[in-house]
């Protein structure tokens, strides 16, 4: 049967993570750790997202940078956000479809004055978001909501560069997109009204102005777009055909190795995956050693390159 999840990996890079706060803010979450790890059980995922801000500082975050480390060891814990979201998705999207077909939800964030003109300058074009998106139904508490974007190490003297955004969602409940819902009754506070939407959840931006009623503040208004139009969809289904078929460790080797050119990381996870003692996949595993193999070929070292091919072939003749 499929081996049970672990979440050890998680819990360790929380403590890790942890030593950039400051010793008092250590010192109240010095046991958080070990408690997730203990605990933690995947249909309480969206508990424990939403009861401590820095988890879900640390996890969003990790997203929003593309931190690839940081983003595998957190892949069971993002898979069961996802899929506790998909659950709800479609009761909370019939109860709303049964009052009304339109649904507005808000965020306040400081963003980097960057950012904001990238997001200016693209008015009229789809966003996908990179990580999990918090609102809530009320504008004035939309702060509590979304603690802001900035990296566990900004220093005070940074904030200058940063602006403050309310993002204003349209939601039309009639399209078929990536899951949102009402956590309600599975947050940590029950008495929130906070609607978390999916990562690479797809939004138009309609408008960008300076707030009328505080000078100090951006309104961005944004509205659910459908997940692809046909043309994407087919380029789509096929990246999730290969998705599907490929070992996450060597999915990871292929984005690093290929869009982000980072050998020695990418050489990493496919000598991760050849070390799993519990994979048994001679295909797969004769690919890794000649993904291997290339980056060799990348780096001049053609001997170790012929060395690792001739590893592959080893494998392919048994």
């Amino acid at each position: 049967g499929q081996k049970p999840l672990r979440y050890s990996e998680s819990a360790r890079s929380i403590t890790y993570c942890q030593l950039s706060l400051s010793s008092k803010a250590r010192r109240q979450l010095v046991a958080f750790p070990r408690e997730f790890d203990q605990t933690y059980n995947s249909e309480e995922a969206l508990k424990w997202y939403t009861r401590d801000c820095f988890l879900y500082r640390l996890l969003n975050e990790a997203c929003r940078t593309e931190n690839i480390d940081m983003i595998y060891t957190f892949r069971y814990l993002i898979t069961d956000l996802y899929r506790c979201l998909t659950d709800l998705h479609t009761d909370f999207k019939a109860q709303l479809q049964s009052k009304t077909s339109m649904l507005i939800v808000y965020r306040e964030q400081r963003i980097s004055r960057e950012e904001l003109q990238e997001i200016r300058a693209n008015i009229g074009q789809l966003y996908s978001t990179n990580t999990f998106l918090s609102t809530t139904f009320d504008r004035d508490i939309t702060a509590m909501y979304a603690p802001d974007g900035l990296t566990l190490n900004t220093t005070d003297s940074e904030h200058t560069c940063f602006e403050s955004v309310v993002f204003k969602y349209i939601v039309n409940t009639n399209i078929i997109t990536k899951p949102y819902a009402l956590l309600k009754n599975k947050s940590y506070y029950f008495d929130e009204d906070e609607v978390l939407f999916s990562i690479g959840t797809i939004f138009r931006i309609d408008s960008v102005e300076q707030s009328l009623s505080n000078n100090n503040q951006w309104d961005v208004t944004l509205t659910l777009a459908a997940n692809a139009d046909d043309e994407i969809q087919k380029e789509l289904n096929f990246y999730i055909d290969q998705i599907h078929s490929t070992p996450t460790l060597l999915l990871l080797g292929d984005y690093l190795a290929d869009i982000a050119h980072d050998y020695p990381k990418a050489e990493y996870y496919y000598r991760l995956f050849l070390e799993d003692q519990s994979i048994d996949d001679d295909y797969h595993k004769i690919m890794a050693h000649i993904k291997i193999g290339l980056i060799y070929v990348q780096k001049g070292e053609y001997a170790t390159a012929i060395d690792t091919y001739e590893t592959s072939l080893r494998t392919d003749s048994r």
